[in-house]
């Protein structure tokens, strides 16, 4: 299980990449069809009336697919006048006929008609992101959205991106450079804080961090940086901006979010379990309720709770891992093996490439002394991920059970003098693992 400071930002960035691919690129296997801002009907007002016609023959004309006369008809009104319009409408034909190279030159022509249309940089981003492929375009046009909107979707444009150019190191100084140029926007300080703790740079991201909590006014940044600064232990600094949160917005699910996580960090369970019941009144989510099941399970030994929990999860996502992984994990420690070992099925069965699912479940096997079933499920498990000695030793233990010792010690030489005498020491380790909390 994998529980991190970053799932927020994380589930944010989802939520951002869906609105931002249905409203800019439509949705598969539609017609082509102008994107917002170049449609007539909302430009009419800013083209020459002599052109008018052009451009509503040229609208009619990508309704109909015939991407190539709507090309025709922008390049005819750029004859004549060099309309921003007129270069968009042929950048963007040209980028859905595939003509890239000749697309990126007419975005770059219009971009030095008009840098501050929101929709036209929108519809250049998803270009220069999903066709051009390239980074720095797309760093380009995220920094001239920045300075057009000072909208968080920006920064998500350029933390994203890094990922899918696996430039993460290019997109902390694009980051650092925004927080230089626009030091009065504390969403900038904020995700760049936040990506800083996600490449390690613990103590930069708190300096940072903290910076930005004196001029942070949204309940969803406070909370982010109320993140950063109780996961590095600073928890005076953490409380003073949940005082802030208390202040701005007192009965909000960041509020409530962020005082349990400060609460669960400093080994408060029950208070933080109270804040996050609040949060779930506010906010009825998937996050909330598995820190809930979280909580109750491994700090709270209330199994009862902790199952209830789990269950409506289930009841909003049937396949959610985490929340069957914490069934397995109850009804282990209650005794009850043989249910433990189906929802432990049912999460290999949803996550057939995760080691860890078929660890756990040979771990249950070898507890039931079903040592040869055991055998097929770390086998498994050693196979997606040799790296992990714990997999390999619990492995030649079940060779061994089975009564194999030539292959248990092929598999683990020094099996007989390393002791297993905590088989569940890995779950035991998730009591520590941060809370997933999710901006809705």
């Amino acid at each position: 299980m994998n529980f991190t400071y970053s799932q927020p930002m994380k589930m944010y960035l989802k939520i951002l990449s869906t609105f931002l691919l249905c409203t800019i690129i439509g949705f598969a296997g539609e017609k082509p069809h102008l994107p917002d801002g170049l449609r007539y009907k909302q430009i009419k007002k800013e083209i020459p009336r002599n052109f008018a016609s052009v451009y509503r023959k040229a609208e009619r004309s990508v309704k109909s697919g015939d991407l190539k006369t709507a090309e025709t008809e922008y390049s005819e009104i750029l004859k004549k006048d060099e309309n921003f319009y007129a270069v968009w409408g042929l950048a963007w034909t040209l980028a859905k006929q595939k003509n890239i190279r000749n697309a990126k030159n007419e975005y770059l022509r219009a971009l030095t008609l008009n840098d501050s249309c929101e929709a036209f940089l929108n519809d250049f981003s998803m270009f220069a992101r999903y066709d051009f492929k390239s980074w720095g375009l797309v760093a380009q046009i995220s920094t001239v959205i920045y300075k057009t909107t000072r909208t968080d979707e920006a920064l998500y444009l350029l933390i994203e991106s890094a990922k899918e150019f696996k430039c993460p190191e290019k997109c902390l100084e694009e980051l650092s450079d925004l927080t230089n140029k626009y030091p009065d926007q504390p969403n900038a300080m904020v995700f760049y804080a936040t990506y800083l703790m996600e490449m390690g740079r613990n103590a930069d991201a708190v300096v940072v961090a903290k910076k930005a909590s004196r001029l942070a006014e949204d309940p969803f940044h406070l909370k982010l940086l109320v993140y950063i600064l109780t996961n590095n232990g600073y928890f005076v600094d953490a409380a003073k901006v949940c005082e802030r949160l208390s202040e701005i917005s007192p009965r909000s699910a960041h509020t409530y979010e962020a005082w349990g996580f400060l609460e669960y960090k400093q080994e408060n369970y029950r208070n933080a379990e109270l804040h996050y019941r609040k949060a779930l009144n506010k906010n009825y989510n998937i996050p909330n309720l598995l820190m809930l099941a979280r909580l109750n399970h491994f700090n709270l030994n209330n199994s009862k709770k902790a199952g209830y929990y789990c269950r409506s999860i289930l009841q909003i996502n049937p396949n959610s891992i985490d929340a069957l992984y914490l069934l397995s994990e109850i009804a282990r420690k209650l005794g009850n093996l043989d249910k433990a070992l189906a929802f432990s099925q049912r999460e290999i069965d949803l996550s057939p490439d995760k080691p860890h699912s078929f660890y756990y479940h040979g771990k249950l096997l070898y507890e039931k002394k079903e040592y040869e079933k055991a055998v097929s499920y770390l086998i498994k498990a050693v196979e997606l991920n040799p790296e992990i000695r714990r997999y390999k030793l619990v492995l030649a233990k079940a060779y061994a059970g089975m009564g194999n010792v030539a292959k248990a010690k092929e598999t683990y030489s020094d099996y007989l003098n390393e002791s297993l005498n905590d088989l569940w020491k890995e779950e035991e380790m998730l009591k520590g693992e941060s809370p997933i909390v999710q901006h809705p």
